[in-house]
């Protein structure tokens, strides 16, 4: 059984693969090399869209971020009444 059956739904938040880099960079205090590394071990966005149920591009600014985190969560709400949750 996979470890999406586990969940009511799964949501990826995602950058350009630039900004992904340079954030990882500038968070974890990484060489270019070593979050090139990182990000390469892992799966690409396209496969983490497929297992989606939300996605969101957080290529923008935080506001953005904040706006399209709103919608999603009204979408859960909406989708996902708390009395029908496991």
């Amino acid at each position: 059984k996979s470890m999406q059956a586990q969940f009511d739904g799964i949501l990826l938040v995602y950058c350009k693969p630039t900004q992904q880099r340079q954030r990882l960079m500038q968070r974890n205090k990484y060489s270019e090399e070593e979050a090139i590394r990182r990000i390469g071990m892992q799966h690409s966005i396209d496969e983490k869209r497929y297992f989606s149920t939300w996605v969101i591009d957080n290529s923008g600014e935080l506001d953005e971020l904040r706006s399209k985190v709103v919608q999603i969560r009204d979408q859960i709400r909406i989708t996902r009444p708390m009395n029908s949750r496991r």
